[in-house]
Order: structure tokens, then C-alpha cells, then sequence
């Protein structure tokens, strides 16, 4: 499955017109499978997730995930087992997911000397949850960033760190 920033690998894209959205109409609405909200980011066709699926066990796919992240230069500073946490807090039962926060130190202060309140957006998170009998790593599509921050400065960091996400997520496969 080929991986492109700005469209999830595994997700059906909308294709319907801006004002469907606005309108209230739902993606299920015209024959795809995920809302409006999910697929566009301002009226575009931009997902604000990248998204790879994989056909491997879930326990193998985070080391890899660590292992791939380390190796582009980002440190796993924050870790949140969903399901643990979620069913200690309030009993529910999920499948299993984890959240990474990672993080490269250049580009977070270069990010951080660009836009000084970019620090709500980071770390990094990165997903990786059971879906079915597969495995899904997600994570910021990083224009995101750039489009909520207005922030020209933001928009070639944000290319930067795209490329080395591309090709930590490449390596998993």
C-alpha cells in the first residue's frame, strides 16, 4: 500500500463538493465511508492524518515504529496505552493502542523560533492501534500544522519533518 502524506493509505477520500460538508451531508451520504470531518481539512481533500495498515502482530509493530522514529532522529518522549489507561479510568474495553509522542529536538526548536504556540501541538503523536487483524500507524499529516498556524515560516519545517516521517513509516512495510 503506498504511503502519501495528506491521504490516508487505508481511507477512502471524499470527493463531494465544499458546501456538501457545510451543508451537513456526510460522507455516507454520497457512497464513501468516513465523514466529512475525518477526510477534509478547510474545505479541502486533505486528510489531517497519515496513515499506514499493516499485516503484523501489534507488539512488533510498535517496537518497529519506535526503532524507525529513532532512527530519523526522533525520541519517543511520551507513551499512552489507551487501553489501559482507558479501562483503569473508566472500565472501558478497547483494542489495543498505544499514543507515541515523538520528538526530534532540531525541529521542535526550529518549530518553536518560527511559531512560539506551536508547543500545543507537540509532541508528535503517533498511533498505532489494533484495527481488526491488522495494524494501523497513524500520525499529523504536518500541513496541518501549517494551515493552523497561518505560519509561512512553518510551511518548509513542516516539509522537512514530512520526509523523515515518510521514511520512518516506509521502513515498517
Amino acid at each position: 500500500m503506498a504511503f502519501h502524506p495528506g491521504i490516508a493509505a487505508n481511507a477512502t477520500t471524499a470527493t463531494q463538493p465544499n458546501a456538501l460538508c457545510s451543508a451537513g451531508v456526510s460522507a455516507k451520504d454520497i457512497g464513501t465511508n468516513r465523514p466529512c470531518a475525518r477526510n477534509l481539512i478547510r474545505g479541502t481533500d486533505m486528510n489531517y492524518a497519515i496513515s499506514t495498515t499493516l499485516d503484523k502482530p501489534f507488539d512488533k509493530v510498535v517496537e518497529q515504529v519506535r526503532a524507525a522514529l529513532a532512527d530519523e532522529g526522533f525520541g519517543v518522549i511520551t507513551e499512552i496505552d489507551m487501553k489501559a489507561t482507558l479501562h483503569k479510568k473508566i472500565g472501558a474495553t478497547i483494542d489495543n493502542q498505544v499514543i507515541l509522542g515523538a520528538c526530534n529536538p532540531d525541529f521542535a526548536h526550529k518549530a518553536i523560533q518560527a511559531e512560539p504556540s506551536i508547543g500545543v501541538l507537540l509532541p508528535c503523536n503517533v498511533v498505532v492501534r489494533s484495527d481488526a487483524d491488522k495494524v494501523t500507524v497513524e500520525m499529523i499529516n504536518l500541513q496541518t500544522m501549517v494551515d493552523l498556524t497561518a505560519n509561512p515560516e512553518m510551511a518548509a519545517l513542516a516539509q522537512e519533518i514530512s520526509e523523515n516521517l515518510e521514511r520512518a513509516i516506509q521502513t515498517l512495510r
